[in-house]
């Protein structure tokens, strides 16, 4: 299904968010497991300045395809 470069630059920004998630719980669940991780705060603010860029970036892409749209007129309706 052929899909405009717009969504799919926002869907691998939506995947790096997601990604970064699931390291952040990784990270937690490991040193409640009794792991002896000195870098956890480090990489736990790393990855939630991910998931925080990465919602602007999808934010700032969203406005970019709306402002598009509404230059064009918006979109076609389908019956």
């Amino acid at each position: 299904v052929p899909v405009p470069s717009e969504l799919l630059n926002i869907h691998r920004v939506k995947i790096a968010g997601i990604r970064a998630g699931i390291r952040m719980f990784e990270l937690v669940r490991d040193s409640y497991q009794g792991g002896n991780n000195p870098q956890l705060w480090p990489d736990l603010f790393y990855q939630t300045s991910i998931v925080k860029s990465a919602g602007v970036m999808e934010l700032a892409m969203w406005q970019e395809i709306g402002l598009a749209l509404q230059e064009r007129g918006g979109l076609k309706e389908t019956e």
